[in-house]
């Protein structure tokens, strides 16, 4: 005589409702074996357990209820090895998207730390910095048509057929050239881009070549940022060096992330030589 159990003591073994095993039945998922006639207290034998534990895991692994049932109502291998094919491509494109999640959640804490750092005086400095790839469009105007300059590479490159995502995600670089930067200009640029992960093909395609940068940390609203780009440029000549290229201007936090300006940062960078 096979051994039956209750439907409670099945729900006890495998730490789910005896709802759920209700709706299981309900479905044609896992029948029981037995139901009692005077009770109608549902009964199973072992080899609905051993069912039951291949839905339970067939599920933990994010199988619908509906791909599971398809499944146990033909218990094939080649079945099962269709299923576990479809499954591991899905659960590969979640993991890429969760790294890539976990990678914009790391940038914003690092931009969030940066700001706090800078706010405690490491205002100027001379660094080294790597070399980086942009989408770049040298054009020139004014500090007073920013926005729109800013709308226009934006549609610029998604108009280019680039395929490479933006770096965190497409930060709007400006540039000022270095004859304007000699000359105290600070409120015309010299073009706008996107700072990328990597090489971007065609004519808008920028690299920024890695070397000594004179950095300056920018906080506050941005019409004052010429007040900084002087400063920025006295601290060149006091430690005895000069400009040796156009200006490399980012957002770090802005109106986008903070609402209080007294927390935007935006880094101008400065190649210099010495002299």
């Amino acid at each position: 005589m096979k051994e039956l159990y209750t439907i409670s003591e099945i729900a006890n073994l495998f730490h789910i409702s005896t709802q759920t095993l209700r709706y299981y039945d309900k479905i044609g998922l896992l029948n029981p074996e037995a139901v009692n006639p005077e009770t109608n207290y549902r009964q199973y034998e072992q080899g609905q357990i051993a069912r039951l534990a291949m839905i339970i895991e067939l599920k933990q692994m994010g199988f619908s209820l509906l791909e599971i049932r398809k499944y146990c109502n033909v218990k094939r291998l080649d079945e099962l090895e269709h299923l576990l094919e479809d499954k591991r491509r899905e659960l590969k494109g979640r993991i890429e998207e969760l790294i890539s999640v976990e990678q914009q959640a790391e940038f914003y804490l690092k931009m969030i730390r940066l700001t706090r750092e800078k706010h405690q005086d490491h205002i100027l400095e001379i660094s080294y910095l790597p070399r980086r790839h942009a989408y770049f469009i040298p054009v020139s105007f004014g500090i007073q048509d920013l926005d729109q300059y800013i709308a226009m590479v934006y549609k610029s490159y998604m108009r280019s057929g680039q395929r490479k995502e933006t770096s965190r995600k497409g930060h709007v670089i400006l540039s000022i050239d270095e004859e304007s930067l000699r000359n105290q200009k600070f409120r015309t640029y010299s073009g706008i881009g996107l700072l990328t992960d990597s090489c971007v093909e065609g004519k808008n395609s920028l690299l920024i070549q890695e070397g000594l940068y004179a950095t300056a940390a920018h906080i506050g609203e941005y019409y004052t940022i010429s007040n900084t780009y002087r400063k920025l440029c006295s601290y060149i000549r006091e430690n005895h060096y000069e400009i040796a290229g156009s200006s490399l201007e980012t957002s770090v936090t802005n109106i986008s992330i903070t609402d209080n300006p007294d927390e935007f940062l935006t880094e101008i960078q400065i190649p210099v030589k010495q002299k």
